[in-house]
């Protein structure tokens, strides 16, 4: 199965994912963090595998991280 995503499409995908990256890293990081680090990382895992393959698709993005 393949969904057809326009380039439009993927960069609000990949934005969305990459802020929500830092902001599963930054609550991670909290000593008094309220959720359980595994949560934590299972999400981060799974934003991560996605926006990993936006960049394979289109390494341009990469160049927008810094930006996120």
């Amino acid at each position: 199965m393949s969904i057809d995503f326009n380039k439009h499409d993927l960069l609000l995908i990949y934005g969305h994912f990459s802020k929500k990256i830092k902001k599963l890293e930054l609550l991670k990081s909290m000593p008094d963090n309220p959720i359980d680090l595994e949560s934590i990382n299972q999400e981060i895992e799974l934003f991560t595998s996605i926006t990993s393959k936006i960049e394979e698709e289109h390494p341009s993005f990469l160049e927008l991280k810094a930006h996120i």
